[in-house]
């Protein structure tokens, strides 16, 4: 297993072909401080099973999609740090994060989200797992149906500056 810093660079994309470890896996990857406008479907699962630690802070991420169905999300990520871009929605079914794992840690402060989708029943936030969610400083008006939905062990939902509206 390794570790990649690529942080404090001027890496603008990502694709599948970025990431090549001859079979091996990276537990971290910080690819933090860039200018990351985009990242490939794909990308993210050619990083190996055992990913970690990945952090996409302080870049330009628009959008994010980091699992899909046909690239699930990454099967023991624990730590994902998306805060200080420019994300707007945040589909909680492409978010590369593990409903298994012991922790999971989903930074997304200061960026602009307003809305969240799937991120409740069935979705990777609907866990009995402990989770910490920041998304602190953003435009969030609307949680969806469905929008959080927590079994259980909820260690810190972090909401701060927010004009949200729940609705059933």
């Amino acid at each position: 297993d390794a570790e990649l810093y690529l942080n404090n660079n001027q890496i603008t994309s990502l694709s599948p072909a970025s990431f090549y470890l001859n079979g091996g896996t990276f537990v971290y990857l910080a690819l933090n401080k860039n200018k990351i406008t985009s990242v490939s479907e794909g990308t993210i699962t050619m990083l190996g099973t055992s990913s970690k630690y990945l952090d996409l802070s302080y870049n330009n991420l628009a959008t994010v999609s980091l699992g899909s169905d046909t690239n699930p999300p990454l099967t023991q990520q624990q730590s994902l740090i998306l805060n200080n871009n420019s994300l707007t929605s945040i589909d909680c079914n492409k978010l590369a994060i593990n409903i298994g794992a012991a922790y999971n840690y989903i930074d997304l402060h200061n960026n602009q989200i307003s809305s969240l989708a799937n991120c409740g029943s069935g979705g990777p936030l609907d866990t009995s797992q402990k989770v910490y969610l920041d998304l602190s400083y953003n435009s969030l008006t609307a949680i969806k149906s469905g929008g959080l939905n927590f079994k259980g062990l909820v260690s810190q939902l972090i909401l701060k500056n927010q004009n949200a509206v729940f609705n059933s």
